[in-house]
């Protein structure tokens, strides 16, 4: 069961990845579509919730509550959640 739990973790991860390639690739090149300030703001949004995840993963309290044997796929599977903020940066 926790292998097919990581193999769901793995997979959301890779589709994120792909998906993340394709969106940036027909939108880094285009205009501005943000005054400065506004995509400041934007990105640190979303580098705070990159930070976030990363720091409370590496906590004993986070390692208190979830299995060992799934620790790694669950962090997956949250950092997966991550690049779905990115349509709202668009």
């Amino acid at each position: 069961m926790r292998s097919l739990y990581a193999l769901i973790a793995y997979a959301a991860f890779v589709l994120a990845a792909a998906w993340a390639t394709r969106f940036l690739a027909g939108t880094v090149d285009g205009p501005a579509r943000h005054t400065t300030p506004v995509a400041l703001a934007i990105d640190a949004a979303l580098l705070l919730a990159f930070a976030a995840h990363h720091s409370i993963a590496a906590r004993d309290r986070f390692k208190r509550h979830v299995p060992e044997a799934i620790e790694r796929s669950t962090y997956v599977l949250v950092a997966r959640q991550v690049p779905a903020l990115v349509p709202r940066w668009k």
